[in-house]
């Protein structure tokens, strides 16, 4: 399988906003997979990409965490839904969000060896603290949904510990 590539398919909100998906990849103990910037190799972020229109957005999220970091599992959920408000662009006159985000929870079950992008990325594993503290070392927009995403996941963890 090869990673798709351009926009044709992409979805976007009505009021012009790129719809983008991914996932907080948890193996089953518990630490969290983290893949390389395709365009710095020495910077961690979570899977994510474009949703596309032949895709549920679910569907978007595991493809996403294929080809960017070769991860197979099974959803277990939504986990947040929010606007990146640190890009803005102006759509019929309005400022707007340049992307909204929709993170899922996705119990790894297996890593492939090789998968569409292991020639521009690495991945690791890392526990959750550390893996916070690595999506939280560099400060910008690119980090900051991200950062998002893995708190929204420490919040659900958090919930069921409490029921």
């Amino acid at each position: 399988m090869q990673s798709r590539t351009g926009r044709d398919k992409q979805v976007y909100t009505p009021s012009g906003s790129r719809v983008v998906v991914g996932v907080v990849p948890v193996l089953p103990d518990g630490r969290i997979v983290l893949i390389s910037s395709s365009s710095c190799k020495t910077r961690w972020v979570l899977p994510k990409g474009g949703a596309e229109m032949d895709e549920t957005r679910a569907e978007s999220a595991e493809r996403e965490a294929y080809e960017e970091g070769g991860l197979r599992g099974s959803l277990r959920g939504w986990l947040v839904d929010f606007d990146d408000d640190s890009k803005t662009i102006v759509s019929n006159g309005v400022t707007v969000a340049k992307s909204v985000f929709s993170f899922y929870i996705m119990d790894v079950s297996y890593m492939e060896e090789v998968w569409p992008e292991s020639q521009n990325r690495d991945r690791a594993a890392f526990p959750l603290q550390e893996a916070i503290k690595l999506l939280s070392e560099e400060e910008s927009s690119t980090t900051k949904p991200l950062h998002l995403a893995l708190m929204a996941y420490i919040d659900s963890v958090k919930q069921q510990a409490d029921n």
